[in-house]
Order: C-alpha cells, then sequence, then structure tokens
C-alpha cells in the first residue's frame, strides 16, 4: 500500500483498521474489523469529530511490534489533531478498545498450509471459540476439545457445515446474546463456497454429530471450575489513585489526590495540571489545558516508572488523555456526569488538600432506610455547575430562531414545521434553538433526541452530529442529550404542550398502521410536561388516572376519572395533528360513558388498571429505587425521571407507590440481589412516616411479567418489549428461534406472591387478607383438585394472554390456570359451574373472557 496507506485517515468520523503483516510487513486496510491475527499488529483509528484516538494492537506471537511502532508515529504525524494513543495486547484490550467492536474481538491462531493447498478449494479448519463475561464479554479462540466446554460459558464451534452454539446451563443471557451475534457473524462471512446450518444446543440437548464434530463426547466442566463472571468483572476494577503532578510550588512534586472516600469526581482535575489515573489494569495520564511542558512529561515518565515499581504487566496500557476529548473509559472512572470544566475558588481548595489516605476495604453495611424516605437529610453538601439553559419563553432575547432535523443515513435532515412535535421511537433527532441575546451575543442550545427502539448507528450519527453544529456555535452553544420519556421541561417548552411519540419508523409508520386504529396515553402534570405516547390499541392499555386519545374511524377524546385538566386539554389539542391529515368526527368521553363502538375500536372491552387510588388520589406518582451489588456490595440508588428502561435486568428495583410497593426483580439479578431487596423493601415499609398502612401490600414481580397494577406508573409502557429475556428477543431478531435443539422457552412465570418480611421482622409479615391490587395475582387458592391443572399452578391473567405460553401451562386450557378469584371476574361463573356446562356453552364463556 505504500505511504497512500495515510491518505485521508482520520478525516470522517469513525472506526479505520489496517494490518501489518508479520511476513511482509504489507499494511492494508481490514474490511471487517473484530478479528485479529494472533501473529499482526494492527493500528485502529477512531476518529470523533474533534479529534483521533491511536491504538497499536499487538498480537501474541508478532514479530513486528517495533515496525508497528513506527507506523504508529507516522499515524500521529500525519493526523496531527490526536486525543490519546494507547498500546494494547491480546487478551489485554481496554474496556474502551473492546467498546469499538460491536460483534466482539476474536483470535485466529496463524494457519500453516501444507505444501500444494488450493486456497480456492473448500477448506475450513474447525475452530472453537469460548464467550466469558457478564457485562463485557471476552471471545477467545481455544482448542478443539469438548474437555474445554464448562456449564459456566457459552461455546461456539465453527465446522464447515453447521456452526453449533453450545449454552451451558449456567451461561449468562448476556453471553448467549453475544454468541448468537458471532454465530451469525460467522455464518455471513464465509469465504468459501458452502453456506453453514446454525444449531443451537442448551447443555444435556447435544446431538450425536455435535459431538462428533468437536472430537468425542466427554464430561462437562462445572462452571467453579473457571470462575464466576461477576468476580472475573470486579477483577478488572482496582483500586483507583489520583497524583496530581504540579511545579506550582516552585518545585516539580507528585501527591495522591484525597477523595475522602466518596471516589472520583471531575472537580479532582485542575487544567493548570497533569495527573495520573491508576486503576490498576490501566494507567492515565491526563493533561490540563493550561499544564506545561515539564508537567506533561514528568506525568509520562512517572506513570511509565509505576509498571516497574508496582510490578505490573508488560501489557499494561499506559494512555495520554487531553481535557476535552477525554474517552468513555476513562470518565467512567469517575462518579457524576463528566461536563464542561469550569474552575471556581471553592473548587481550587478543595482540590489542593492532599491528604494521603489508604482506601478502606469495601464491606457490607445496613442500607440506610430513612435515607430512602428522606434524601435532603443526608444531603451531602456539595457544589454544582449549574447551567441556564433557556427555553421557549427566555426573556433575555431578541431574537430566536429554532429548527428541527431527522437523523438518516448519517446526516441530518430538515423536519417539516407541521410535523415539529411529533417523534418516532426508532429514530433520532437534532433540535436546534438560538437566542439573539439584548446585550449583544448569542446562546445556541443543540439537542439531540434518541428514540427508545433507535438503531446503535442513529444513536452514534446523531451525538456526532449535534456535537458537530454545536462546536460550530463554539462556547456560546449548550449540548443536550433527551431520552425518549425523558425530556427536560426547557425541551418540551419549545413544542407548547404538543409532543407526542410514535411507535416505529417516520417513513414507514403511516404504512404499517394503515387503516388500524391507533391509541395515544397522555400524561402530565403542567400545561407544558403533559405528553403523548402511542401504546397498544387494546383496552388493557387504559388506566383512570391519564386521557388518551383514541383515533379510528372517528376520535375519541378519553377521559380518566382521575385525570387532571393538563392532561384533559392537551388531548383535546392534539386531536387535528394526530389525525395526519383527517377529518374525522371527535368525540369527547368520560370514563364509564364510551359508547359500544369505542369498545369496538379497542378490539373489545376488557379490564384495565381502575383501581380507586387512581380516581381519587390525584396524579399517580411513584418512586423508583435500584438495588445493586455489581461492585461488591449492595448498594441502593434512587432513580429520577423514570421510564421503562430503566429497570436495568441484571438488577433487582423496587417501586413506591405509596399504598402499595412492588419488588421487581430483573431476569439476571443475583440471589442476593433478590432476598436484599425484598427484605429492604419490608423495612422500607415498616419504617415509613408519611401516614401510610405499614401493613401494606408487597408485591414480587418477574421481569416480562409484569400485571397492569405494576405497569400504570410507566407511561407509554411498551408491551412488545412485555418479554425481558434479551435472549429470547435477539433469537428472534435474527430468525433463529428455529435453530435451537429441542426447541426454546423463556423462563416461567414465577408465581407473583406477596413478599414476606425477614422472621426477625414479624410485625412485618403482610396480613393475608391484603387483597392483590388490579392485575396481579394470589398463588392461594384452596379449590379442591382443578382440571387440566392436577400440579395447581397459578399464572396471571394478562400473563396467559402473552405468548409463549408459561411452561407447564396447558394452551387448551388456559383458564384452569387462573387463581379463583380471577376466574370468576373474568369468566363471570365460579369453576365448579363452568365445568358442568355443555362444552358448546363452556367453549363461548371463554371464548368471551378472552382467553380462547
Amino acid at each position: 500500500m505504500g505511504e497512500n496507506w495515510l491518505f485521508n485517515v482520520g478525516s470522517k468520523p469513525g472506526l479505520v483498521v489496517f494490518r501489518i503483516d508479520n511476513r511482509s510487513e504489507e499494511i492494508s486496510r481490514v474490511a471487517n474489523p473484530g478479528v485479529f491475527r494472533s501473529d499482526d499488529c494492527y493500528l485502529a483509528i477512531h476518529t470523533a469529530v474533534s479529534s483521533s484516538d491511536l491504538y497499536l494492537w499487538v498480537g501474541k506471537s508478532t514479530k513486528k511490534e517495533q515496525f508497528a511502532k513506527e507506523r504508529l508515529a507516522d499515524l500521529e504525524k500525519s493526523i496531527g489533531n490526536i486525543g490519546t494513543i494507547s498500546t494494547v495486547t491480546q487478551e489485554h484490550e481496554s474496556g474502551v478498545f473492546q467498546s469499538f467492536f460491536k460483534q466482539g474481538i476474536t483470535y485466529v491462531q496463524p494457519l500453516v498450509l501444507k505444501k500444494r493447498q488450493n486456497l480456492r478449494e473448500d477448506v475450513h479448519v474447525t475452530r472453537l471459540y469460548h464467550l466469558k463475561g457478564r457485562r463485557q464479554i471476552r471471545v477467545a479462540q481455544i482448542d478443539v476439545d469438548a474437555a474445554n466446554l464448562n456449564s459456566g460459558d457459552v461455546f461456539i464451534l465453527d465446522t464447515l457445515k453447521t456452526i453449533y452454539q453450545w449454552n451451558g446451563k449456567s451461561a449468562s443471557r448476556m453471553e448467549k446474546g453475544k454468541a448468537l451475534d458471532l454465530t451469525v457473524r460467522l455464518r455471513d462471512e464465509r469465504m468459501n463456497r458452502v453456506k453453514a446450518d446454525v444449531m443451537i444446543i442448551d447443555e444435556g440437548k447435544e446431538t450425536d454429530l455435535f459431538w462428533s464434530d468437536i472430537g468425542g463426547q466427554k464430561p462437562i466442566a462445572p462452571a467453579s471450575s473457571v470462575g464466576e463472571d461477576a468476580d472475573w468483572e470486579k477483577g478488572t476494577i482496582g483500586i483507583h489513585k489520583l497524583y496530581r503532578v504540579s511545579d506550582e510550588s516552585g518545585e516539580m512534586e507528585i501527591t495522591l489526590v484525597d477523595t475522602e472516600g466518596k471516589g472520583l469526581a471531575q472537580a479532582h482535575l485542575d487544567p493548570q495540571d497533569s495527573f495520573i489515573l491508576d486503576t490498576s489494569t490501566d494507567i492515565f495520564v491526563w493533561n490540563g489545558r493550561k499544564a506545561n511542558f515539564q508537567e506533561k512529561s514528568r506525568a509520562f515518565a512517572h506513570a511509565k516508572s509505576f509498571l516497574k515499581e508496582h510490578n505490573r504487566p508488560d501489557w499494561t496500557p499506559v494512555t495520554k488523555v487531553a481535557q476535552g476529548v477525554e474517552p468513555a473509559l476513562f470518565k467512567s472512572h469517575f462518579r457524576g456526569a463528566f461536563t464542561e470544566y469550569i474552575d471556581t475558588p471553592d473548587a481550587f481548595n478543595q482540590r489542593v488538600k492532599q491528604k494521603s489516605k489508604v482506601a478502606a476495604k469495601q464491606r457490607q453495611e445496613k442500607i440506610n432506610v430513612d435515607a430512602l424516605h428522606h434524601p435532603e437529610k443526608y444531603a451531602i453538601a456539595r457544589e454544582e455547575l449549574v447551567y441556564g439553559i433557556p427555553d421557549k419563553n427566555y426573556k433575555g432575547g431578541s431574537f430566536t430562531e429554532f429548527e428541527m432535523f431527522f437523523v438518516k443515513e448519517k446526516k441530518t435532515h430538515a423536519l417539516p414545521e407541521e410535523d415539529y412535535g411529533i417523534f418516532y421511537s426508532k429514530n433520532c433527532y437534532v433540535v436546534r434553538y438560538s437566542v439573539r441575546l439584548r446585550h449583544g451575543g448569542f446562546k445556541h442550545v443543540i439537542y439531540y433526541w434518541q428514540g427508545r427502539s433507535a438503531s446503535t448507528d442513529d444513536n452514534g450519527s446523531s451525538a456526532l452530529l449535534a456535537q458537530e453544529i454545536s462546536q460550530s456555535y463554539g462556547r456560546s452553544a449548550t449540548l443536550v442529550r433527551v431520552s425518549q420519556g425523558k425530556e427536560p421541561d426547557h425541551f418540551l417548552s419549545h413544542f407548547q404542550g404538543f409532543c407526542v411519540v410514535r411507535n416505529g419508523h417516520r417513513e414507514n409508520w403511516a404504512e404499517d398502521i394503515g387503516s388500524k386504529a391507533v391509541l395515544y396515553q397522555v400524561r402530565g402534570t403542567t400545561e407544558m410536561d403533559a405528553t403523548a405516547s402511542q401504546v397498544p390499541t387494546a383496552a388493557h392499555s387504559l388506566n383512570s388516572n391519564d386521557a388518551f386519545v383514541l383515533v379510528a374511524d372517528k376520535v375519541y377524546v378519553w377521559e380518566g376519572a382521575g385525570s387532571n385538566e393538563h392532561e384533559r386539554a392537551t388531548a383535546n389539542s392534539m386531536v387535528d395533528k394526530v389525525q395526519d391529515a383527517g377529518n374525522r368526527h371527535v368525540e369527547t368521553i368520560t370514563e364509564k360513558s364510551e359508547p359500544a363502538a369505542f369498545w369496538e375500536a379497542l378490539g373489545g372491552k376488557e379490564a384495565y388498571s381502575n383501581a380507586d387510588f387512581l380516581t381519587s388520589q390525584g396524579d399517580v406518582s411513584a418512586r423508583l429505587f435500584q438495588c445493586t451489588d455489581k461492585e461488591g456490595v449492595l448498594k441502593v440508588f434512587e432513580i429520577f425521571n423514570f421510564t421503562q428502561d430503566d429497570l436495568d435486568d441484571d438488577d433487582a428495583m423496587i417501586v413506591d407507590a405509596h399504598h402499595e410497593l412492588f419488588v421487581w426483580l430483573g431476569s439476571n439479578a443475583t440471589d442476593n440481589e433478590r432476598k436484599q431487596a425484598q427484605e429492604i423493601a419490608a423495612e422500607y415499609v415498616k419504617k415509613a412516616d408519611d401516614g401510610r398502612d405499614t401493613d401494606g401490600p408487597i408485591y414480587v414481580v418477574n421481569a416480562g411479567y409484569e400485571p397492569l397494577a405494576f405497569t400504570v406508573y410507566f407511561q407509554g409502557w411498551d408491551a412488545e418489549r412485555k418479554s425481558n429475556d434479551a435472549y429470547f428477543r435477539r433469537l428472534t431478531e435474527l430468525k433463529l428461534d428455529t435453530s435451537v435443539v429441542g426447541g426454546y422457552t423463556p423462563p416461567a412465570l414465577a408465581k407473583t406472591t406477596t413478599a414476606l418480611s425477614p422472621k426477625e421482622e414479624e410485625e412485618v409479615i403482610q396480613k393475608k387478607k391484603a387483597p392483590p391490587p388490579s392485575g396481579s395475582s394470589s398463588v392461594e387458592d384452596k379449590s379442591d383438585d382443578i382440571p387440566f391443572n392436577p400440579t395447581k399452578l397459578f399464572v396471571d391473567y394478562d400473563r396467559l394472554k402473552t405468548k409463549p405460553t408459561p411452561e407447564g401451562v396447558d394452551g387448551a386450557h388456559l383458564e384452569a390456570f387462573l387463581t379463583e378469584e380471577q376466574f370468576n371476574e373474568f369468566m363471570k361463573i365460579d369453576r365448579a359451574t363452568y365445568y358442568k356446562l355443555p362444552k358448546w356453552k363452556a367453549l363461548r364463556v371463554k371464548k368471551a373472557s378472552g382467553l380462547f
């Protein structure tokens, strides 16, 4: 490729990877980054809008490392505006380097060809890949031997005619999902003419052909033989230490920054100096904008000496970081938002306190439940940077400009003004708001709105495009990321009470909907923050606390008995826009006065959330707490302005609805998180001093099977995401669900129960007579033997209506798995009488219940 390989490198945002051949030193651009030969070196250039980061990847058996370093220097001279430069070695890649390769990193051993071998023939070498990790999955090629399999991880066996994905019985869904992506990639990138089939095998369902292809059946090693994923993940964290390198006193000094046991924050960094961040697995040298040459040089030299002084492996990366273009991995070690730096006298005085302290070993402490009830009592006095973001009603300006763009194919496209305020969940948008100040100058706010279901490419493009626009205005611009469902008031103010989110793509939403009815949920507490979200067009989507707009042959504005005036006003005012140039008759109806045509347009009348508290206690509100032990000890955090996306499948969550409490268990939550979340919930109710019933019910809800009483607290609950089994969703997306040996069924619904407090907390034990909330199931049923349900497995009505059918449930007799209470409610007849009916009559009752 000669020197031409340097041409135009780093000129466009994105990732570019070059391979340096171990034999010929030839440099070639990699078409599909992510596969690394162990005997080669690679140069990776990741370019953002303002700078480029350079990486040198060194294979285990390469002999061209020095040559590669020289080419890295050529790159640095050619590109010029460099953010970071790092060297990474095989099997010791940093987290930020791994993040560039969405399909994971795969190692390939050098292939020694026999003489006269024809590369055009269909020659395929069988390979075995090992995938391990909880959140950061690493892929490694290992020897093809069944003895290398273990029950805790996922393995891919790549043969000539079949690509097997073997799932250990204890493998995480994150590992399975990453393996699916790699499996499809291996299938689609076949270089020979043989198209391989994909076969997914769970441990214990192996076929004879699988054992034959892997070299013969051998005992499977237990998961414990290779360690826990969580332990592996915790082992990558290390003890973080921050050192300040400064000659402010007249002499060069290197001092340990005192974080006072609160963790690292951006306020600990000073633009006048250089800093060394030691995370035990990575070393960063951060240079402030005003740091002098001597400080920068001394910091880097001292960082290199860490490797020898602390007996670090040779592969430990030392990365230079410039202020303002910090990589995500560097930022991830700091708590709080990493914002534009502003110095203040108080912050300076805090930073110059240099007290050496040894970090204490983490130990589990009792969760302070009172702090959850009264966070204001325990708030730490701290300085926060507050930015004045002008809204639509900003009074300091004489002239304003507002425009919106949607993102498509990595470009912005102007949005017609008539579409302002209508967003689509699978799209991203960029919004510019400019104000000419009365005293001169401008203020610019650049928003980038990202839909809940937008693609990774669109999310990345919207951020880069918005950043590019922001930087073109210099320091007068503020960049704001907005996530669907978490729009701030200053953003919503520009739409004057009209903000609608539809499910799907802007380009084909109308075509997909066709003549079908569309239902919108309207929720808010003020004229400006009331927003509308498309929800499934079904009666169960309604709730008495909100207003809804149903667009069918005519337009219905449905006002729930507990809806407020702002929700009702927004619902009535949005009618013209959501009709899409239609001219339908509009009818406003109140709850319990619905005509038959309304229920018909919704697909039939059925149960919805209409409990008394939804009509008598004002606006529905709740608090969400996240319970996680990913750092080794359990911690509880409150999540504000929450949405469905905040339910983390790896953790347990607590939803406080005042009159009742829910403990939501993610499918990948640890046993410790599940146990402690229920104990904390019981203590939380016991110590409440807000007038609630301290013997109120606590309900345990499993991910994917949330009852209506739970989902009512999440605006625009997405029914399609009701199953949080990410692995099953990925199987379906890739159309591989039929490739699973023996078929695949998501985990069955764990019986929803009232959570009991610990035995020592007997006074908090729930009242057995407490009725469950609307939509929840009770597991107690004192009836005699039930036809078609000899095990007395009871499943919630809403779950029975959702495919796939839960494990252990007879799909032909769904009604048999209702509790006695829900049987009477939905079948409109008691169980004993129902089973005495003639078959034709029983069938009519069953159809009316919605369980046919």
